[in-house]
Order: C-alpha cells, then structure tokens, then sequence
C-alpha cells in the first residue's frame, strides 16, 4: 500500500500500522506539486516507511514524478514535512495578500509590488540555508536581517495597514514573536525567532 495523500503524522502512523496487522506492506507519502505536473521530471513526491519496501516500489513511484525524496524509515515523516511546506506555502500566500491590499487600497500598482517580492523571493532559498545553518549551531549572531529592524519596520507596516483599514492581524503576531525573540536574548538575527516558536527543551 503507498498512501500519496494529504494527512497527519498521527494518521500514517496508524495506517502503517493497521497495515503491519493485516500482513501489508506500506508506504506514506504526499505528491508536492499541482495535479497537472504528476509524472512530470519535476514533480516531487515525498515517501517515508520501510526502506526494502521503499525499493521494491520505486518503479511506481517514477510514474508519478522525476523528484522522489525518501524521508527515511518513520512512516510519518512525509506528512510532517509536507504539514510544514503547507503551512509555509499558506502563510506566504497569506502575508502576499495582506501585503497587496495595502498596495490596492493605497492605489499602487500591483504589478510593480510582484516585481519587487519577486527579488525577495530569489533571495529566500539561499536565505532560508542560512536560517538553517543558525538553528542547527542554535547561534543567532549573523547581522543580515536584524530582529530590531523587523520590529521596527513591522510596527510601521502595521500603524499604515490599520490606517488603511487592512487586516493586520497576521503582522501583528510576527510584531510579537520578534518581540519575544528579542527578549530570549539569544541573538541578534530575525532565525532567533525559531526558539519562540519551538517547544522548549525538545
């Protein structure tokens, strides 16, 4: 059984194991790209499970993409990393909108505001290997993107969006966790935000 679909990590683990009772081999997973691109070289597929089975089914798995990752032998590690791209792809899309009523309601052309995200988009792949850098040193002391200046600059986003009569509420979090970063104490970087928002001591 090679399970493709959206769940939790608690779901695979209790359908790897309902399969394991009936004598069944299986696999989770989660297709990382629109209908339209499976089968295509780049479509990304995730699996995680038994890595014998994960072998064996590697001929169907090519079918559905060019881009098969496997995540190891925990049968639920497909859909926390799928959960977390989503939840990223979700709050991107979010603040990309919040961000573009502000442009809409103040009459700035919207196509000159995707341009400029655009540049930061190129920016954040890279950006994001820095990040992961930090919190695997758990040092925060790279001064490229300050916590103080985010502070700074949010607090200002947020009094114009409020003016403007946009929602903020998602601005107003990331105003607070950068806040509360700072507090910890731990570093200067905007990575530092991590250890806000991960369990303590885990």
């Amino acid at each position: 059984m090679i399970q493709l679909g959206t769940g939790t990590p608690t779901e695979a683990r209790e359908a790897a194991t309902l399969f394991d009772e009936l004598g069944a081999a299986y696999l989770d997973g989660a297709i990382m790209d629109f209908p339209e691109q499976v089968g295509t070289p780049d479509c990304q597929v995730l699996v995680s499970g038994d890595p014998a089975v994960f072998e064996e089914c590697a001929w169907v798995l090519d079918a559905f993409g060019g881009d098969i990752r496997y995540l190891g032998q925990d049968p639920a590690a497909s859909a926390v990393v799928n959960a977390a791209a989503l939840a990223f792809l979700y709050a991107a899309s979010h603040a990309f909108l919040g961000a573009a009523a502000m442009c809409d309601v103040s009459g700035a052309p919207l196509g000159t505001f995707v341009d400029v995200v655009g540049k930061f988009t190129a920016q954040m792949r890279p950006l994001f290997g820095e990040y992961v850098e930090m919190i695997t040193e758990r040092s925060y002391d790279s001064r490229n993107l300050r916590l103080a200046t985010g502070a700074d600059n949010l607090e200002a986003i947020i009094e114009f969006g409020r003016r403007a009569g946009v929602e903020t509420g998602l601005f107003e979090s990331a105003l607070r966790d950068f806040r509360a970063a700072a507090d910890l104490d731990k570093g200067v970087n905007l990575a530092a935000t991590f250890e806000v928002l991960r369990p303590p001591d885990s």
